[in-house]
């Protein structure tokens, strides 16, 4: 994940965080109190001050000021296999997504977090939202592709019925979304996920 300025977050599978300050020139670990961890994504809000970082089969790690002290953060339901995270350009509300389980929103940072009422348990991939974090697509492996405009109040079921879904991400209005099944195979809609075309190969 990039901010907007020069700070990138990275995560290792297995290993720990990695924070640049000079725009990925060089490098230093953060977070290494947690020891090493089934990292599989991270977050960063537009002027790096929060991060946030998940963990399959463990928690959701927070920072407020940019990477110095990180805090773990539990859903209700406690660990789960998370795959992926996404927050808005100001940090105050993110949504986490992973396998087998729910849809996660947060409203004050990534201190608590609930289920919304339009989530469904899903084997999601991926995750992308809008600058406010309103609106959010997920991608669901071995299903569809699915949207909210209210931040996991209602979902909708959008396209790609039996899709191997790998990745997807949206511009900050989420007006054009992008998602893939692989390299060869990415899909986008011009209208926040009602119709999607197949990118010419």
């Amino acid at each position: 994940a990039i901010t907007a300025g020069t700070k990138v977050l990275a995560s290792v599978s297995g290993g720990t965080l990695y924070l640049s300050l000079d725009s990925g020139v060089t490098w230093a670990q953060t977070n290494t109190a947690a020891g090493n961890r089934v990292y599989t994504d991270v977050a960063i809000n537009s002027d790096g001050t929060v991060m946030a970082a998940v963990v399959n089969g463990g928690n959701i790690w927070v920072s407020m000021n940019s990477g110095g002290l990180w805090t773990a953060r539990d859903t209700a339901a406690g660990n789960l296999p998370y795959s992926a995270i996404a927050m808005s350009t100001d940090g105050s509300k993110m949504v986490a997504v992973g396998s087998s389980s729910q849809v996660y929103v947060s409203s004050d940072s990534g201190t608590t977090w609930s289920i919304p009422a339009g989530s469904m348990s899903k084997s999601y991939v991926d995750v992308a939202c809008s600058a406010d974090c309103q609106k959010f697509v997920t991608v669901v492996s071995g299903s569809r592709i699915f949207t909210t405009l209210n931040f996991g109040a209602t979902m909708t079921s959008r396209f790609g019925s039996n899709k191997n879904w790998t990745a997807v991400t949206c511009s900050y209005d989420m007006s054009k979304i992008y998602a893939s099944i692989d390299a060869s195979n990415i899909y986008f809609s011009r209208d926040s996920g009602v119709t999607w075309d197949q990118t010419p190969t």
